[in-house]
């Protein structure tokens, strides 16, 4: 009789630890494709605004450097 207790306890534990695994594996399937459908989109719209903002601002800081490349071409015409 305790034969059939142990067995049935490690049957019941077994089919519990397969029903947690298939769950979490659902619960991590749904989770990943989520964040690849709706997170991914986002972080690069976020980066190509970053990198947009960069781009601008390095553009505007060579055309409001004093004594820039266009400035002395200039000078150099002028002094001609």
């Amino acid at each position: 009789m305790a034969g059939y207790t142990v067995k049935k306890a490690l049957s019941d534990a077994c089919y519990f630890a397969r029903r947690l695994f298939l769950s979490t594996g659902k619960a991590a399937w749904i989770f990943g494709t989520t964040f690849l459908i709706v997170v991914m989109p986002v972080i690069v719209e976020v980066d190509k605004e970053q990198q947009a903002m960069e781009l601008e601002n390095q553009q505007l800081g060579v055309l409001t450097t004093p004594g820039s490349s266009g400035s002395s071409s200039q000078s150099a015409a002028a002094a001609k």
